[in-house]
């Protein structure tokens, strides 16, 4: 390499100009290269499975269950069968009967958006992170337009439950 006769700018500059691309090429390969060992699942259908087998099932395939209703045999899920969804992911089986609320300690914000929605609940929330307060408590028995209220705070307060 030769010395450059004309620079445009400082030296800082310069600089910046050929390092902010190589910079952003590695970090780019570095989250592709995350996604590909996060891992996705294909979901398998599980409308008319038993609760058990159902669960047993997701378990194995890196998924986390989450039965909502006092039945015994699925008769929905919250994700289409076919999707592709990443490992650890929540997803809710509706069993219909009686649905009591799960302890949401630790759930992230998308989950419990995604719980309220399936199960017809008013959203109210506050703070950000994960949750720590829920104003339904654990196995009460849960009705559509009931209001749920959350509070979040950041991870390294809270204890994930799943």
């Amino acid at each position: 390499m030769k010395k450059p006769t004309k620079v445009n700018g400082s030296a800082e500059q310069t600089i910046a100009s050929i390092t902010t691309p190589l910079i952003k090429d590695l970090l780019e390969k570095e989250k592709l290269k995350t996604a590909k060992e996060q891992g996705l699942v294909k979901l398998p259908n599980l409308v008319g499975m038993t609760t058990a087998a159902a669960q047993k099932g997701m378990t194995n395939k890196g998924l986390i269950p989450v039965v909502l209703g006092s039945g015994e045999k699925v008769q929905a899920q919250s994700l289409a069968a076919g999707n592709q969804v990443t490992l650890h992911n929540r997803v809710f089986l509706l069993t219909g009967g009686q649905v009591k609320m799960p302890d949401l300690t630790g759930w992230s914000q998308a989950d419990v958006s995604r719980l309220a929605q399936v199960l017809g609940l008013k959203l109210e929330s506050s703070g950000g992170g994960f949750v720590n307060k829920q104003n339904l408590k654990k196995d009460s028995v849960v009705k559509p337009g009931q209001t749920l209220r959350v509070t979040y705070q950041d991870r390294g307060s809270v204890t994930a439950k799943k």
